[in-house]
């Protein structure tokens, strides 16, 4: 740990321990931690340094584990593929070991996909799926040009805290 201050890590502990959210209690030891704002606020910065520097370790960590399951998915998927290429080579459609059953079975839904060159606006509107969704963007945009947003937008201009 980064942090030698033992209250400090207890407060990192109690705020990780509540999935990050700021209990009545850990909200109590952090007012207690601090007399003034200025120890707060250095105290609250130590902190965020060490819960960003774990959440840093955690985030190259879960890229590796998902690196080995995506590997390992590959490998089954791979596996699997030899022995159903090697079953329809034979004509086979199901072997009994004295551990496992293997069948080539049918797939409940066909696969469906457009051949090259066409689009899905070319499909008939029976068979097409329009997403709309609001363009924040764009409201932004206008908002900057002097424009109101438009009817059943609110707009809100937030404040974030900077550390440097």
């Amino acid at each position: 740990m980064l942090l030698y201050d033992h209250n400090l890590m207890h407060l990192q502990s109690m705020l990780l321990d509540g999935d990050g959210e700021l209990s009545p209690e850990a909200a109590a030891e952090l007012d207690r931690l601090a007399a003034n704002i200025e120890t707060q606020a250095e105290s609250v910065c130590k902190l965020i340094s060490e819960i960003t520097a774990e959440a840093d370790v955690l985030a190259v960590e879960i890229d590796r584990l998902k690196k080995r399951f995506t590997a390992r998915e590959k490998a089954v998927h791979r596996l699997k593929t030899i022995i159903k290429e090697r079953f329809e080579l034979l004509g086979m459609q199901k072997l009994k070991t004295p551990l496992y059953t293997l069948s080539v079975c049918r797939n409940s839904c066909p696969s469906i996909s457009l051949l090259d060159g066409f689009t899905p606006a070319a499909l008939p509107e029976q068979f097409r799926r329009v997403t709309i969704d609001i363009d924040k963007q764009a409201i932004a945009a206008a908002i900057k040009r002097g424009e109101a947003p438009p009817a059943g937008v609110t707009v809100q201009q937030g404040t974030h805290l900077r550390i440097t």
